[in-house]
């Protein structure tokens, strides 16, 4: 950033005033002289005013340079609207004359008495007049002429210029920089701005939702635990289980304070807007009442995406934020340098994940980096977890950190706050109410967030005796449903506008959402309704564009911020955009519906994720299957596939068979990383546990010997305990057979010598997804175990059945030794007549393999 002129103090800028007042002689300004008291008066004195006209031989202006016209509407406007003397007319005066300034004084004076009688008089002039001529000139016009004189010399005229409120005026009529706005002024207006934005709720200036059934944010908001992120690190990866955090866990005001910059993560609705909300109004307080702080600036991401220089990016970003909360336009150069000397801004930045456009978000990133090396700035960003090739160079500068999701005595006081704002009438039974269905919802991680606590405590205040939702999708839509209801009316707009709002809302959030450009909502929608038929004249667009801008805004789910209109909160458009997709989808036929996801799955854009997730209930809705359209994710994108998955339960969806080989085929891709396969093998377990246990074996044989996946896999299995444990045993053994350094864990020898060792065995040889060089190994160990007697045990008999079948498999695919294992197993009168004439079986017919999974 180039550095700015030093922002003068009020002192200084009142000299500078004064300055250019006395430059108006050298420039013969008294025209403009009289234009600057005339804006002035309007100001501070009265509106009620008409200037003088005409040329002096017309009669000449009666040393009255304007005066006040005659008002009937005083009584119906605010006291500061109207300054009409009780007495009568006022009449105004000025002068830039230096020598004799007392003698023109009166002159004028006794010009002005000479008209029409008037109240008082205001005379303004540019020199500077002794406080002694000045009660002495007073005295005299009450004397002599019974009027009321005030008299507003040059030094009195630049101190009051230099207010907040005139100096507009100032700048206008005397030419003066936008800079020498004073910066405690400025400061001072956009700190107590913030404040004032932050007492009251997130949502009140959108239409529909400042209803008093929403108490104040600022009252019931509940600070989020975070953890810290060690380096290289990823989102996601800290619980809020203590004992299993991989940083340890902190208040926001220590990470704030401890930190010059920082990276906050959270998920969606997890309160991280809300955070940067509740950080910017504690550090507007504290250095109202002159705490040693830094100064909170609060922005959205968006504002770096812009050519203009960063002092401007930070000016027209923080604007953006307050709108109309702010008295005064900011002056860019406020942000050019430090709030005061030696002091540094908290700059907040929100949003970084909304930037759809993957070069825009770059741009942002890139500039945020360039901020974090001016001396005089810190920042916090917060943001849904991006790419780690996006922020790899701003989390080599940053600490990172992950907001948990709400413990449960988090949860429990921001309910009983919720309850108690809304003024309930028996708070305890309510409170009691509200958690008991929080309860119902599980430890699921959507469910642990301040976003859907609050929807929940609305959807139950709105009705009290309802049946809260079971689902994120369900809750979604109920909350839709309750903001439309409490939204206010517009009979104004046409019926055939209002029914179609919701859907013109849905598709301008999916173009929003999913296009690189980021098209405006309105934009969209007007378009949509001209596709509907539903569009105005040719002489009526502007006229159309408004109603379909307030028909929107009556949805209560958007109003304008700036110069676009904006969600309440952007999951809201993210369930919206879902919709959009499904009903895109249902016009396609199967080949479309995968050529319609793999275009979303590839546009580019930071957090597809929520859009997905509320599809699955979308797409049932729509009377789509989710099976398929979860196999052409999965093949797409695996971890955005197997995520979707985690989160289409929420809404009671299970994988179906195609979703299930999908996952299959991650698992058994030896170029997909070990973690995916292994998440994809858990996914599976979430519906058929045997399939999911042969599977993560799979992955653990497959995984090369120094992959930390192999260990940690075969732990998961051995704490299954039974057969699995000692498979996991088995395999283990196995594949470090050639070892000479391994050692196998103590309890490994109790597990092997129960009766599971044979069933263990059985479950490896069985196993389709390990190669079949494991399996053979796994014969041969099995052989050595028959010949110690361990069939004798009824498991070990029942795991011989499919054993034999593995066996006849492997037989019929030419691996060598085990036709032979089959042959004694046939002869072996030992073991169970069953058991012998399986194998016979096989050993007549090898292609009876099929009889086992």
């Amino acid at each position: 950033m180039d550095a700015a002129p030093q922002l003068p103090n009020t002192e200084e800028l009142v000299h500078q005033i004064r300055y250019a007042l006395a430059r108006l002689r050298a420039h013969n300004g008294h025209h403009t002289f009289e234009d600057l008291c005339l804006a002035f008066t309007k100001i501070r004195i009265c509106r009620d005013v008409v200037p003088a006209t005409g040329p002096v031989s017309a009669g000449g202006d009666q040393g009255r340079d304007f005066e006040t016209f005659r008002s009937y509407i005083s009584k119906h406007l605010p006291a500061a609207a109207v300054g009409q003397a009780p007495e009568g007319p006022l009449v105004f005066a000025c002068t830039l004359q230096q020598e004799g300034l007392e003698g023109k004084v009166k002159s004028d004076v006794g010009k002005a008495v000479g008209g029409e009688p008037f109240a008082g008089l205001h005379y303004f002039c540019e020199a500077n007049l002794p406080a002694a001529a000045r009660h002495k000139l007073i005295a005299w016009a009450r004397d002599t002429h019974n009027i009321t004189l005030e008299i507003l010399d040059g030094e009195a005229i630049a101190t009051n210029l230099a207010d907040d409120d005139v100096y507009s005026t100032a700048r206008q009529y005397l030419r003066l920089p936008e800079f020498l706005r004073t910066r405690a002024s400025a400061l001072h207006d956009y700190l107590t701005a913030i404040v004032a934005n932050g007492q009251t709720h997130q949502y009140s200036p959108w239409v529909g939702l400042s209803a008093t059934w929403l108490p104040s944010l600022a009252d019931i908001f509940e600070p989020p635990t975070l953890a810290l992120l060690p380096p290289g690190c990823s989102p996601n990866s800290v619980t809020d289980d203590a004992s299993l955090h991989v940083g340890r866990s902190v208040e926001w005001q220590q990470l704030v304070d401890g930190h010059r910059h920082v990276l906050i993560f959270g998920g969606p609705g997890s309160g991280k807007s809300g955070l940067l909300g509740a950080i910017a109004m504690d550090q507007a307080r504290q250095w109202l009442d002159g705490a040693d702080v830094p100064a909170p600036l609060t922005l959205h991401a968006r504002s770096f995406v812009t050519s203009m220089p960063l002092d401007a990016a930070l000016r027209e970003g923080a604007t953006q934020q307050l709108g109309t909360a702010l008295r005064q336009t900011l002056p860019s150069e406020l942000f050019a340098q430090g709030p005061a000397e030696g002091r540094s801004w908290l700059v907040l930045v929100d949003g970084l994940d909304e930037i759809s456009d993957p070069v825009s978000r770059k741009m942002a990133i890139e500039r945020i980096t360039a901020l974090s090396e001016v001396p005089w700035l810190r920042l916090v960003v917060a943001s849904r977890p991006l790419p780690n090739l996006d922020l790899a160079r701003i989390r080599s500068i940053f600490q990172s950190a992950e907001i948990l999701p709400l413990a449960a005595d988090s949860r429990d006081r921001l309910v009983r706050q919720w309850v108690t704002q809304i003024g309930s009438a028996d708070p305890e039974a309510d409170i009691e109410t509200v958690l008991t269905h929080l309860q119902k919802l599980g430890r699921s991680g959507w469910a642990r967030t301040p976003l859907v606590t609050h929807m929940l405590c609305g959807l139950w205040a709105a009705e009290p005796e309802r049946e809260l939702p079971q689902g994120r999708g369900t809750l979604y839509r109920a909350y839709l449903n309750l903001l439309q209801h409490k939204a206010r009316e517009d009979h104004e707009t046409p019926t055939e506008l209002s029914r179609h709002a919701l859907a013109l809302l849905s598709e301008a959030s999916y173009a929003h959402l999913t296009d690189p450009s980021e098209p405006a909502l309105l934009d969209v929608a007007v378009v949509a309704a001209g596709r509907l038929g539903i569009g105005p004249v040719s002489h009526e667009k502007m006229l159309w564009q408004r109603l379909v801008h307030d028909a929107l805004c009556r949805t209560g789910l958007v109003a304008t911020e700036g110069q676009q209109l904006r969600f309440a909160h952007i999951t809201l458009g993210e369930f919206l955009a879902a919709d959009h997709l499904a009903v895109l989808l249902k016009r396609e036929d199967p080949a479309g519906r995968a050529q319609v996801l793999r275009e979303l799955l590839y546009a580019g854009f930071a957090d597809r994720s929520e859009i997905l997730a509320f599809l699955g209930q979308a797409v049932q809705e729509a009377g789509l299957s989710p099976d398929p359209l979860v196999a052409v994710l999965l093949e797409g994108k695996p971890e955005d596939g197997m995520h979707l998955l985690w989160r289409w339960e929420d809404d009671g969806f299970a994988p179906g068979p195609r979703a299930i080989a999908g996952l299959v085929e991650i698992v058994k891709g030896w170029w997909t990383e070990s973690s995916t396969r292994v998440a994809a093998a858990q996914t599976v377990g979430h519906v058929d546990t045997e399939e999911a246990t042969r599977l993560l074996l799979a992955v653990a044989a497959n995984a090369n010997r120094t992959d930390s996946a192999r260990p940690r896999v075969l732990a998961e299995l051995r704490r299954a305990g039974g057969e699995v444990e000692a498979a996991a045993i088995w395999l283990d053994r196995i594949l470090t057979a050639s070892d000479t350094k391994a050692k196998e864990q103590p309890e490994a020898s109790r597990v092997m010598a129960g009766n599971h060792s044979l069933p263990g065995l059985a479950l490896l040889l069985c196993n389709r997804h390990l190669k079949d060089a494991y399996r053979v190994d796994a014969a041969l160990r099995l052989d050595e175990l028959l010949h110690r007697g361990v069939h004798r045990d009824p498991l070990g008999a029942n795991a011989l059945f499919g054993a034999v079948a593995a066996l006849g498999e492997l037989m019929q695919r030419g691996q060598n030794g085990v036709r032979g294992l089959l042959g004694r197993i046939a002869h072996d009168a030992a073991l169970p007549v069953a058991v012998q004439r399986s194998a016979r079986a096989e050993l007549e017919h090898p292609g009876s393999a099929g009889r086992f999974r």
